[in-house]
């Protein structure tokens, strides 16, 4: 628990915290300005916040920059720090005159007091667990109608996540998220390399269909030559071997390559033999029918044509004689394909024609016993994905429906102790991306603020949350009655909840007595937070 914040700029210098409950009491003419919401911004920053420096920098505008000396107390032992506006990514641990001894880095600290409050939770860091339900003004997180919102903008899907987590449901659904996220990579790698027929498979069911007809086509053949071809010398187990299909698949790949570098050359050829085209044959015949016409444009015109296409004559050129090399390259590795197919084929009986073709039928039904079987995979990768997606689904419906319930059980023990004649308490609910807070046929502010207030002590009581702020925006809208119970809700917690108010005078004597007992900072309009007021200065 934090036990005692000190600095040179307070007016008390040092202000000392209790256990559960801790009150900044202003005055009761409710005055503004004093440093309520400062000091809690001072708490948050304690415990590891950023606030205090950028929707407060009027204070280290006209205080100059300034540290706060600070204590926590954790299993029977006392730890002392100090962290500053100047320093604020660097924290000291000193000894108990504040003396330092050591600079921890703020994450490092804040995995500290993580440890410390004990509420290490997968996916959740320790401002994870505690900025959203320190409500401060100036922050997004004081509007009653979404109580998970930690800043402009963030979708309910990311706030019912760290819900989860912070109830310490989200192990489970991390690892199907994980798995999830894998079969989705998986998909995309196939679909991106069939994109760029980097693979290639059956487009669709249309295609599946036809590739099987040919398989069962292709299977009928081969069966027929078998008989033609099966001699003493070798069975068909040799003739149709892995390696003999593979040499043969590597074969018909490279004839394609082989045609397509034909093609090209052809292509080729038929350019280079082009003659050198003029724009106009007979200058002198166009002039008589334009006299105005420029010739030496139109040869300064004609002269670089004719230089243009000598550089394409060039590049085509060089281009047929690398297209000829490749297709002598490819020309030898079909020979040497050819040898190995001889050496493994010592067929004496078989005709040769026969032989060779059911290879390259074998060969070819393998193919698209392949295409067949990418299919398949896509297919069964994508009816993984959705069973995985659907079972993702229910399994953080079921954890949202168990946090919900927690939640509403809670709110309803204290609504029933807040209230005796009344029965719509607040209600929670989550649905897959989104959720809501309302309190049905009532939808005044006041009440919105009362469901918060329930909604917080809920979760803090429910959950590994060390600690609550709730900065007087919250509290001022509710009615006198309703605040006393609240007030005594506050206080009993053991965890550390800090709140500020005034005009305590208008509550019970009773109420009054339990504010001035969980009290630990007065401030008014002549005892501001501190030493130096700027507020009223023109």
């Amino acid at each position: 628990m934090l036990k005692m914040i000190e600095c040179e700029k307070f007016s008390s210098r040092v202000i000392f915290f209790n256990k559960g409950l801790n009150i900044i009491v202003g005055d009761e003419v409710a005055s503004n300005s004093i440093g309520k919401t400062t000091m809690l911004m001072i708490i948050d920053f304690i415990f590891g916040g950023g606030d205090y420096l950028t929707k407060n920098s009027d204070t280290v505008k006209h205080l100059g920059h300034h540290e706060f000396c600070f204590r926590f107390f954790f299993n029977k032992k006392d730890y002392f720090f100090r962290r500053g506006t100047k320093t604020p990514d660097i924290i000291f641990m000193c000894d108990e005159k504040y003396t330092v001894l050591e600079e921890k880095k703020l994450g490092d600290y804040l995995k500290w007091l993580q440890n410390k409050y004990d509420c290490e939770l997968e996916g959740l860091s320790f401002r994870g667990v505690v900025s959203r339900f320190f409500r401060i003004y100036g922050r997004a997180n004081l509007d009653e109608r979404t109580p998970l919102k930690l800043y402009e903008n963030e979708k309910m899907a990311d706030s019912i996540t760290d819900l989860i987590k912070l109830f310490d449901k989200y192990r489970l659904i991390s690892s199907y998220q994980q798995k999830v996220s894998e079969l989705n990579n998986r998909q995309k790698i196939v679909n991106n390399a069939e994109k760029v027929a980097i693979i290639d498979s059956a487009l669709n069911k249309k295609d599946y269909k036809r590739n099987q007809k040919v398989i069962q086509h292709l299977s009928e053949e081969i069966e027929v030559l078998k008989q033609n071809v099966m001699t003493n010398s070798m069975g068909k187990e040799a003739l149709l071997s892995d390696e003999i299909l593979e040499l043969q698949n590597q074969k018909n790949k490279l004839v394609i390559s082989r045609n397509k570098q034909r093609n090209r050359l052809r292509k080729n050829k038929e350019n280079i033999a082009i003659k050198k085209s003029r724009i106009f044959d007979d200058i002198d015949q166009l002039e008589k029918f334009f006299p105005e016409v420029d010739k030496r444009r139109i040869n300064d015109i004609e002269q670089f044509h004719l230089k243009l296409t000598d550089i394409l004559k060039d590049e085509l050129n060089s281009s047929k004689r690398e297209l000829e090399a490749g297709i002598r390259n490819i020309n030898q590795e079909i020979a040497a394909l050819d040898l190995e197919l001889s050496q493994l084929l010592e067929v004496e009986s078989a005709p040769e024609y026969s032989v060779m073709r059911l290879i390259e039928l074998s060969a070819a039904m393998k193919n698209y016993e392949e295409l067949n079987k990418r299919y398949d995979d896509k297919k069964d990768l994508k009816e993984e994905l959705s069973i995985r997606r659907n079972e993702l689904i229910e399994l953080k419906k079921s954890s949202t429906d168990e946090i919900s319930h927690q939640i509403n059980q809670q709110m309803l023990l204290m609504f029933n102790s807040m209230y005796k004649n009344k029965f719509n308490p607040p209600h929670f609910e989550i649905h897959e991306k989104a959720y809501s807070l309302k309190t049905d046929n009532d939808t005044g502010t006041g009440t919105a603020f009362v469901s918060l207030i329930l909604f917080d002590l809920s979760i803090l009581k429910l959950t590994k949350l060390p600690s609550l702020v709730h900065d007087l925006p919250l509290l001022k809208n509710i009615d006198n009655d309703a605040m006393e119970q609240i007030i005594k809700l506050y206080a009993g917690n053991e965890k550390q909840i800090f709140i500020a108010i005034d005009k305590i005078e208008s509550y019970s004597k009773a109420t009054s007595k339990l504010i001035l007992q969980n009290r630990v900072l007065q401030l008014n309009k002549s005892k501001n937070l501190f030493v130096e007021s700027w507020k009223d200065k023109s």
